[in-house]
């Protein structure tokens, strides 16, 4: 995970869309995406991002709007951002554990269907806790320091399942 400037990490600013999946790109090797159609009309050639977010699709990890926009300067919701981690799992074969069993948020009424499965299994694996106060607030914004605590977390589990 890079920082957002020369010498500046900024934790307390929301994650993008554009820096979620970059920074999967970067642990997955930065493949070549020579030949494969950028979908995105709001995603210009050349940007740091561009190759990411075009593997990132090409690979199922995520999509983008109905419009035919990526809108990569988005901030990521939580719950979003366990859907997102949930398909980087996928293409890398890694297995989460069951470690817990799922007790429910005090707010599981406000999580959408297409993302409760997700939510389920960060939580049984413990990568994700919720909040202090019970909810899992699945349309809150993740800052870049929550999303480096769950990448730290799912990359112990990843390189865990690789042995």
């Amino acid at each position: 995970m890079m920082g957002v400037d020369a010498g500046r990490f900024a934790p307390d600013i929301p994650i993008t869309r554009a820096m979620v999946v970059q920074t999967f790109y970067n642990r997955y090797g930065r493949p070549s995406v020579a030949g494969l159609l950028n979908p995105f009309y709001d995603v210009a050639p050349g940007q740091w991002y561009t190759d990411a977010v075009i593997w990132a699709y090409h690979n199922g990890i995520i999509d983008g709007f109905g419009d035919g926009t990526f809108r990569p300067g988005n901030p990521v919701a939580r719950a979003h951002l366990t859907i997102l981690f949930d398909n980087y799992a996928n293409i890398l074969g890694v297995e989460l554990p069951t470690l817990r069993v799922y007790q429910g948020f005090a707010d599981d009424a406000d999580v959408r269907s297409y993302a409760r499965e997700s939510i389920i299994r960060f939580y049984q694996s413990m990568l994700i806790l919720g909040r202090p106060d019970g909810r899992f607030d699945p349309q809150g914004n993740v800052i870049r320091a929550e999303f480096a605590a769950l990448l730290h977390r799912f990359l112990l589990i990843a390189d865990l399942d690789d042995n």
